[in-house]
Protein backbone atom coordinates (compact mmCIF):
# COMPACT_ATOMS: atom_id res chain seq x y z
CA UNK A 1 0.00 0.00 0.00
CA UNK A 2 2.69 2.31 0.78
CA UNK A 3 4.13 1.56 -2.67
CA UNK A 4 0.75 2.65 -4.37
CA UNK A 5 0.77 5.48 -2.80
CA UNK A 6 4.66 6.36 -3.50
CA UNK A 7 3.84 5.27 -7.26
CA UNK A 8 0.87 7.99 -7.43
CA UNK A 9 2.84 10.39 -5.91
CA UNK A 10 5.78 10.06 -8.20
CA UNK A 11 2.88 9.76 -11.09
CA UNK A 12 1.45 13.20 -10.26
CA UNK A 13 3.11 16.58 -11.47
CA UNK A 14 2.06 19.19 -9.01
CA UNK A 15 0.37 22.16 -11.76
CA UNK A 16 -1.22 24.41 -9.49
CA UNK A 17 -3.87 26.64 -10.30
CA UNK A 18 -2.02 30.06 -11.13
CA UNK A 19 -2.50 32.77 -8.86
CA UNK A 20 -6.74 33.14 -8.98
CA UNK A 21 -7.86 36.61 -8.60
CA UNK A 22 -11.19 36.78 -6.51
CA UNK A 23 -14.13 37.98 -7.99
CA UNK A 24 -14.95 39.57 -4.45
CA UNK A 25 -13.58 39.84 -1.06
CA UNK A 26 -15.86 40.39 2.10
CA UNK A 27 -15.07 40.32 6.12
CA UNK A 28 -15.91 38.03 8.62
CA UNK A 29 -15.09 38.46 12.05
CA UNK A 30 -11.88 40.80 11.51
CA UNK A 31 -10.59 38.65 8.83
CA UNK A 32 -10.86 38.76 5.26
CA UNK A 33 -12.11 35.72 2.92
CA UNK A 34 -11.73 35.22 -0.93
CA UNK A 35 -15.07 34.35 -3.69
CA UNK A 36 -14.09 32.62 -6.46
CA UNK A 37 -16.59 32.13 -9.48
CA UNK A 38 -14.57 28.77 -11.20
CA UNK A 39 -16.32 27.00 -13.31
CA UNK A 40 -17.05 23.80 -11.69
CA UNK A 41 -17.92 20.12 -13.26
CA UNK A 42 -20.78 19.75 -10.47
CA UNK A 43 -22.52 21.58 -7.79
CA UNK A 44 -25.01 22.10 -5.05
CA UNK A 45 -27.15 23.91 -7.83
CA UNK A 46 -26.90 21.01 -9.78
CA UNK A 47 -28.51 18.58 -7.30
CA UNK A 48 -30.91 20.87 -5.36
CA UNK A 49 -32.53 23.96 -5.73
CA UNK A 50 -30.54 27.32 -3.38
CA UNK A 51 -32.10 29.79 -2.58
CA UNK A 52 -28.54 31.12 -1.66
CA UNK A 53 -26.48 32.87 -3.70
CA UNK A 54 -23.20 33.71 -1.59
CA UNK A 55 -21.07 30.83 -2.66
CA UNK A 56 -17.35 30.55 -3.35
CA UNK A 57 -16.69 28.32 -6.89
CA UNK A 58 -12.91 27.27 -6.65
CA UNK A 59 -11.31 24.54 -8.27
CA UNK A 60 -8.62 23.92 -5.33
CA UNK A 61 -5.84 21.63 -7.00
CA UNK A 62 -5.44 20.50 -10.64
CA UNK A 63 -2.49 17.81 -10.76
CA UNK A 64 -1.52 15.65 -13.26
CA UNK A 65 1.06 13.72 -15.16
CA UNK A 66 0.77 11.38 -18.97
CA UNK A 67 -0.46 8.71 -16.33
CA UNK A 68 -2.97 10.20 -13.96
CA UNK A 69 -4.77 13.75 -13.18
CA UNK A 70 -6.47 14.83 -10.18
CA UNK A 71 -8.26 17.65 -9.91
CA UNK A 72 -10.12 18.63 -6.69
CA UNK A 73 -13.31 21.14 -6.25
CA UNK A 74 -15.03 23.07 -3.15
CA UNK A 75 -18.28 25.02 -3.19
CA UNK A 76 -18.84 26.77 0.04
CA UNK A 77 -20.59 29.45 1.34
CA UNK A 78 -19.51 32.69 3.05
CA UNK A 79 -18.63 32.00 7.20
CA UNK A 80 -21.73 34.24 8.17
CA UNK A 81 -23.77 31.60 6.57
CA UNK A 82 -22.87 27.92 7.60
CA UNK A 83 -26.07 26.14 7.19
CA UNK A 84 -26.17 26.16 3.73
CA UNK A 85 -24.69 23.54 1.80
CA UNK A 86 -21.18 23.04 1.05
CA UNK A 87 -19.86 20.18 -1.49
CA UNK A 88 -16.19 18.84 -1.86
CA UNK A 89 -14.89 16.44 -4.25
CA UNK A 90 -12.22 15.47 -6.11
CA UNK A 91 -11.63 13.37 -9.60
CA UNK A 92 -8.49 11.11 -10.17
CA UNK A 93 -8.42 10.25 -13.80
CA UNK A 94 -6.42 7.31 -14.20
CA UNK A 95 -4.67 7.29 -17.84
CA UNK A 96 -2.71 4.39 -17.44
CA UNK A 97 -4.93 1.27 -16.92
CA UNK A 98 -1.93 -0.64 -15.26
CA UNK A 99 -2.25 1.85 -12.20
CA UNK A 100 -5.91 1.43 -11.29
CA UNK A 101 -5.55 -0.79 -8.60
CA UNK A 102 -2.66 1.08 -7.51
CA UNK A 103 -4.59 4.13 -7.14
CA UNK A 104 -7.39 2.72 -6.19
CA UNK A 105 -5.86 1.16 -2.86
CA UNK A 106 -3.84 4.73 -2.14
CA UNK A 107 -6.96 6.51 -2.50
CA UNK A 108 -8.93 3.75 -0.14
CA UNK A 109 -5.63 4.11 2.58
CA UNK A 110 -6.06 8.07 2.61
CA UNK A 111 -9.95 8.05 2.20
CA UNK A 112 -10.37 8.60 6.01
CA UNK A 113 -7.20 9.69 7.11
CA UNK A 114 -7.73 13.50 4.75
CA UNK A 115 -10.50 14.03 6.44
CA UNK A 116 -8.94 15.85 8.83
CA UNK A 117 -9.41 14.42 12.23
CA UNK A 118 -6.72 13.00 14.53
CA UNK A 119 -6.13 8.95 14.46
CA UNK A 120 -6.59 7.18 17.83
CA UNK A 121 -4.76 3.78 18.05
CA UNK A 122 -8.28 2.25 18.28
CA UNK A 123 -8.66 0.68 14.09
CA UNK A 124 -11.93 0.79 14.07
CA UNK A 125 -12.27 4.63 14.44
CA UNK A 126 -12.05 4.89 10.85
CA UNK A 127 -13.47 2.52 8.12
CA UNK A 128 -14.15 2.76 4.68
CA UNK A 129 -17.63 0.30 4.42
CA UNK A 130 -18.39 -1.08 0.96
CA UNK A 131 -21.97 0.12 -0.28
CA UNK A 132 -24.03 -0.58 -2.90
CA UNK A 133 -22.50 0.76 -6.17
CA UNK A 134 -25.37 0.31 -8.55
CA UNK A 135 -27.52 3.53 -7.47
CA UNK A 136 -24.05 5.76 -7.97
CA UNK A 137 -23.45 4.04 -11.67
CA UNK A 138 -20.43 2.65 -10.01
CA UNK A 139 -18.31 -0.50 -10.45
CA UNK A 140 -17.81 0.07 -7.07
CA UNK A 141 -18.46 2.13 -4.06
CA UNK A 142 -17.90 2.95 -0.55
CA UNK A 143 -18.51 5.59 2.58
CA UNK A 144 -16.58 6.63 5.46
CA UNK A 145 -17.42 5.39 8.95
CA UNK A 146 -15.72 7.71 11.50
CA UNK A 147 -15.80 6.63 15.24
CA UNK A 148 -18.95 4.23 14.78
CA UNK A 149 -21.03 6.61 13.29
CA UNK A 150 -21.46 6.93 8.66
CA UNK A 151 -20.57 9.94 7.39
CA UNK A 152 -21.48 11.79 4.11
CA UNK A 153 -17.94 10.79 2.28
CA UNK A 154 -18.03 8.74 -0.40
CA UNK A 155 -15.25 7.16 -2.73
CA UNK A 156 -16.89 5.80 -6.36
CA UNK A 157 -14.92 3.80 -8.67
CA UNK A 158 -15.73 4.05 -12.21
CA UNK A 159 -13.94 2.33 -15.07
CA UNK A 160 -11.06 5.24 -15.38
CA UNK A 161 -11.82 7.41 -12.71
CA UNK A 162 -12.05 7.42 -8.96
CA UNK A 163 -14.80 10.03 -7.17
CA UNK A 164 -14.13 11.08 -3.60
CA UNK A 165 -17.23 13.38 -2.34
CA UNK A 166 -18.01 15.04 0.71
CA UNK A 167 -21.16 16.29 1.18
CA UNK A 168 -20.84 18.34 4.15
CA UNK A 169 -24.30 18.43 5.01
CA UNK A 170 -26.90 15.74 5.49
CA UNK A 171 -28.45 15.63 2.35
CA UNK A 172 -31.12 12.99 1.66
CA UNK A 173 -28.78 11.21 -1.14
CA UNK A 174 -31.91 9.97 -3.62
CA UNK A 175 -30.71 7.36 -6.68
CA UNK A 176 -31.46 10.60 -8.72
CA UNK A 177 -28.99 12.76 -7.21
CA UNK A 178 -26.90 9.64 -7.31
CA UNK A 179 -27.04 9.41 -10.79
CA UNK A 180 -26.22 13.11 -11.54
CA UNK A 181 -22.73 13.17 -9.27
CA UNK A 182 -22.01 9.88 -11.93
CA UNK A 183 -23.48 11.79 -15.02
CA UNK A 184 -21.26 15.39 -14.15
CA UNK A 185 -17.92 13.63 -12.48
CA UNK A 186 -17.76 10.06 -14.46
CA UNK A 187 -16.53 11.94 -17.23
Amino acid sequence: CSVALIIFVVAMVLTSPSDKIPVETYEYKGQTFHVYRDTLPLTIEDLTEVGYDGYSYEQTASNGSIFIEQESATQRPRWDALSQPRLDYSVTRIKAPFLYNLCKQALLDDFAHNYGRPIPEDPMWEEHISIDAAPWGANEAYQLKLDGEMQMRFLLCYDNCIVEIDFKQDWELTPELKKIVAQKLNK
